[in-house]
């Protein structure tokens, strides 16, 4: 995948997060919705060691640089 291909992530620290999940980890604090493309919604949480993305319980780990670069963007510091 080129950087063309790539998309970005979108948080929604407002996002409404149940609409995604049930069931989450017991270590995990959730922070809204992430959204890696279209179609790819989820539960965004952070644990001690980890951003995840969380869709009918199953977990993905998400790349913490890209997190903060979605971050960023949130909070208007692009």
């Amino acid at each position: 995948m080129n950087k063309a291909t790539r998309k970005r992530l979108v948080i929604d620290l407002n996002g409404d997060w149940r609409l995604y999940t049930n069931s989450l980890p017991s270590d995990c604090a959730v922070l809204g919705t992430i959204t890696r493309n279209e179609n790819d919604i989820g539960a965004f949480n952070h644990s001690t060691e980890r951003y995840a993305q969380v869709n009918n319980g199953v977990v993905r780990n998400l790349d913490s640089r890209k997190i903060v670069a979605a971050l960023a963007k949130e909070f208007g510091k692009d």
